[in-house]
């Protein structure tokens, strides 16, 4: 190796280890050659003396034989660059009859080019070439996401520079129910989104105001992305009226504790000496709820036939309705309070099943995807018109028969026409006269 070779090899290393926010680079460097050995073999050569007696004599010799066979190797080179940087062919111990023509280099990153330097290709018959490396910036999309590329709490990637929004933002409490309250406890469902590119774990929540405290919380352990879960809270109101509270849910993120909160207004009332409903209305609403859940159910089935993009609400049909026997023994029991308890958890239950069933969305369909649907009834379409175009044209071909036959019998002559027109010849040549002969 040259000593400037060595020179720029030593002060590309040199910069690539001071670089702070270098980028890695792979790339292959494959040499292509001949590997050319030589074998001998041994030949009986006769020579003989000059003279008018000659004597000829018989020795043994060596003979070189030459044999030339193609032959490369890659060596895959890890580096890593700021900007621009230099490095040299990598230098590899090769036996002597190894013969290289020329060096090539293969990489298909789009954040960085890398070529020979002297020919400005990427390949080069000059071992003493260099290989320069440019850096030409990440690509940050959808599709490819680089080093150096910001990455959001959505895992969305963005360009340099880009600002995310604050990881509390990819919480999200979609609701709290139920909102009326009274005096006393309460039990509360916190609804949390994950609006995160990967999951959450330990989501807890809880609500405070005037009047308002939380005595108990069952929080989530683990929530995917995309994924919405409830929090379970027990909640001691003192004060009756609309009260204002804050709703802070926190969770851990990628070993980070996330906190969010928000305002949201509920309405306490004060209790009363008698049950605020009967056993008769308790029934009623419970009989409202079966009559709903039933419906919910048909639109479920009748959407996942439909194609809808669905979660598997299966777990939550049957959590329903075991709450709603608890319920029906509840009111069978008199213990109205109880069962009013279960049957806002089933009201919950049916908002959060209309709310599935309502925002499912169902995929479009490609026109490659209808072809394979339809492929039978788009061969029978097919073959039905080409039988027509078939029909047709025999048909045609037929009219144009039968009308040259009609043609061809209008230029014909009839046999009655033929006489008298031999009869007006006769009686015209009649009365022309005679020339004498």
């Amino acid at each position: 190796m040259k000593l400037s070779l060595l020179i720029s090899w030593l002060l590309c290393l040199f910069l690539l280890g001071s670089t702070v926010a270098a980028m890695s680079v792979t790339y292959t460097i494959i040499a292509s050659g001949k590997n050319i050995t030589t074998t001998q073999h041994e030949e009986i050569r006769q020579e003989c003396s000059e003279g008018n007696e000659s004597v000829c004599t018989n020795s043994t010799v060596l003979v070189d034989d030459q044999q030339e066979a193609p032959w490369s190797i890659a060596l895959v080179v890890d580096n890593a660059c700021e900007k621009t940087c230099i490095a040299a062919i990598p230098n590899v111990e090769l036996p002597n009859t190894i013969h290289i023509d020329s060096y090539r280099i293969d990489e298909d990153s789009s954040s960085y080019d890398v070529r020979f330097k002297g020919s400005k290709k990427l390949i080069s018959s000059d071992a003493d070439d260099i290989i320069e490396i440019k850096i030409l910036g990440p690509v940050c999309n959808e599709n490819t996401c680089d080093e150096g590329c910001v990455v959001c709490g959505d895992n969305s990637c963005h360009d340099q520079g880009y600002s995310c929004p604050a990881l509390e933002n990819y919480i999200s409490v979609q609701r709290v129910v139920p909102k009326n309250l009274t005096l006393g406890q309460n039990q509360i469902n916190v609804v949390v989104k994950n609006l995160f590119g990967d999951s959450i774990s330990n989501v807890a929540a809880e609500i405070s105001g005037y009047g308002v405290k939380t005595a108990n919380a069952i929080p989530i352990p683990l929530l995917a992305s995309q994924d919405k879960d409830s929090v379970f809270l027990t909640v001691n109101t003192s004060q009756a009226g609309e009260q204002d509270v804050i709703i802070r849910v926190r969770a851990t993120y990628k070993d980070q504790e996330v906190k969010t909160e928000f305002i949201d207004k509920i309405s306490v009332a004060g209790k009363t000496a008698a049950p605020s409903q009967n056993k008769t209305e308790l029934s009623m609403i419970l009989q409202t709820y079966r009559t709903a859940i039933k419906d919910l159910e048909r639109q479920y089935n009748e959407k996942r036939v439909e194609g809808y993009q669905l979660l598997d609400l299966t777990g939550t049909f049957k959590d329903t309705k075991d709450t709603m026997i608890k319920a029906q023994g509840a009111i069978a029991a008199g213990q109205l309070d109880e069962a009013s308890l279960q049957l806002a958890a089933v009201q919950f239950n049916l908002d959060d099943l209309t709310s599935n069933l309502e925002t499912a969305q169902k995929p479009k369909r490609s026109i490659t995807t209808f072809m394979k649907e339809n492929v039978f009834w788009i061969s029978a379409m097919i073959t039905a018109t080409l039988g027509a175009f078939a029909l047709f044209e025999k048909q045609r071909q037929k009219m144009d028969v039968l009308k040259e036959k009609v043609k061809n019998l209008k230029g014909t002559p009839t046999p009655q026409k033929a006489v008298k027109g031999k009869r007006k010849k006769k009686a015209k040549q009649a009365q022309e006269p005679q020339l004498p002969a």
